[in-house]
């Protein structure tokens, strides 16, 4: 199974310490490491493709899409944990 099946999680997305910022899915046209687990995102795979600015500093990061997709749903408003 994929690094990115223990993936670190960086909840911290929101726009309020960014000057701008991107966030897209696409598909990989070259290999590029995961910034999340460090594994190879192949050529043909989805990921996220992040960047923007912060602090004056320019950055940019590639993820797995099930990192992003696992995040994006760790942070929904919707999602709730119950316990028993």
């Amino acid at each position: 199974m994929s690094g990115c099946a223990d993936v670190c999680l960086d909840m911290d997305s929101d726009s309020d310490s960014s000057d701008f910022w991107s966030e897209s899915m696409v598909k990989a046209r070259k290999p590029h490491t995961c910034a999340e687990c460090g594994d190879i995102i192949t050529a043909g795979a989805l990921y996220e493709r992040a960047s923007g600015k912060s602090d004056g500093e320019m950055w940019s990061f590639a993820r797995l899409g099930l990192a992003f997709f696992v995040q994006d749903v760790m942070a929904s408003p919707s999602n709730t944990r119950s316990g028993a």
